[in-house]
């Protein structure tokens, strides 16, 4: 079923671990083997979290609307993928933001730095203006933005539709249309648009 994210009405209140005001938050689709899950975020003005700390899970996430800070700021058509134990820091959101955040497991924050180094770097891709033209930063179909690694199976690729689901399935999202939907395994999809992200759940 494909899902009109600008017409997303059926918001909770979520109080991030050590940050503050609440977040509006509205799930998209929980893994529930492995608590993983992809959920639009809108975080308000003002919204902070001033320690230090990380998510034992895996973050990938595109920044829709606004802009936040998480270790360095990202702006609307930016994408990012932080891997598990990434520390964050100061991290802030002065005039709000709307972001599609995936999870690779329930988000489990822990302050502190972690005995663990992460498995790798951040990934950076920063998109601007091409948000609402699908490439991000000239990656167009066929274009690979994060490879599967063994922490966090699965990969993040912009392709053709229609796509079919592989693994334990995917999500794909427009963003010409900003419209998402998710793909089981051996399921084609809706969505027929060029450029579309797709997210593998290996």
């Amino acid at each position: 079923m494909i899902v009109q994210l600008d017409r997303v009405d059926d918001w909770l209140d979520i109080t991030i671990p050590a940050a503050t005001p609440a977040v509006r938050l509205h799930r998209l689709h929980v893994d529930g083997e492995t608590g993983a899950s992809v959920s639009l975020v809108r975080f308000p003005a003002g919204w902070s979290r001033p320690g230090i700390g990380f998510y034992a899970a895996a973050e990938e996430f595109v920044v829709l609307e606004g802009d936040i800070r998480v270790g360095q700021l990202y702006r609307a058509g930016d994408y990012a993928y932080l891997p598990p134990r990434t520390i964050r820091s100061a991290s802030a959101s002065e005039s709000g933001a709307l972001v599609l955040a995936w999870f690779s497991a329930a988000p489990a924050w822990s302050e502190g730095e972690p005995e663990t180094p992460p498995p790798g770097e951040p990934v950076v891709v920063p998109g601007g203006a091409h948000l609402d033209r699908g490439p991000i930063d000239g990656v167009s179909a066929g274009g690979t933005l994060r490879q599967d690694a063994p922490e966090v199976p699965g990969s993040y690729r912009i392709t053709d539709g229609p796509v079919t689901g592989a693994g334990r399935g995917c999500e794909v999202w427009c963003p010409q249309r900003r419209e998402w939907e998710w793909v089981p395994a051996g399921q084609t999809g809706e969505l027929t648009s060029a450029n579309l992200h797709v997210r593998a759940w290996a």
